[in-house]
């Protein structure tokens, strides 16, 4: 049972220095290594948290590797048989894997799989239509980029006045925004009435 779990804890490491070679050869993150700057663009903000981030991922894999590793393989192999039932299989099977390997995550979506979610790690995975879910067709989330025709129908489905309503009525929960209302209702009025 250990030897299977540490076969894919390592393949996930492997994966991991694979992507942390890569941010090795970006200049910025060269000069950040030599000597830590902070970073003077988004670009370079931008490689700098996701190099962190993976660092950080890597650093949970040799933990698992070093420590947990063996604990998991023996509660595993001493554990009974499922009570969750045919009908509940993949699900099990799901968050057995979470337990097998605590350092997976369950990416945003509509289904329980644990995956080593490489968006959150590879800047050049940012998938720039996940934030927009809502005003588009989910079947278009992932394989495709963010076009021009996407961008229309976005705007084609976005109430102006309605997406300005929910905003302001969210951003009365906020405290410090709370006394700004006034300025979000004339951004709403001067959008709306295309004025800028």
């Amino acid at each position: 049972m250990k030897n299977k779990l540490e076969t894919e804890a390592r393949q996930h490491l492997a994966k991991i220095q694979e992507l942390i070679d890569h941010y090795h050869q970006i200049p910025f993150i060269q000069e950040y290594l030599k000597k830590p700057i902070n970073p003077r663009n988004n670009e370079e903000n931008k490689w700098l948290t996701f190099y962190k981030r993976t660092l950080a991922k890597r650093d949970e894999i040799v933990q698992y590797l070093l420590h947990d590793i063996l604990e998991r393989a023996i509660q595993k192999s001493s554990s009974s048989k499922s009570s969750w039932g045919e009908n509940l299989e993949d699900i099990q099977r799901e968050f057995q894997r979470a337990d097998d390997f605590p350092y997976l995550e369950m990416p945003y979506g509509w289904s329980i799989h644990f995956i080593l979610n490489m968006e959150k790690l590879d800047y050049r995975m940012i998938n720039p239509l996940l934030n927009k879910v809502g005003w588009f067709d989910v079947d278009k989330l992932y394989g495709i980029d963010y076009t021009d025709q996407i961008n229309k129908t976005i705007q084609f489905r976005v109430s102006k006045s309605r997406f300005f309503e929910t905003l302001i009525s969210e951003l009365r929960q906020i405290p410090v925004v709370r006394e700004r209302e006034d300025i979000f209702n004339q951004m709403s009025e001067l959008f709306n009435t295309s004025i800028f």
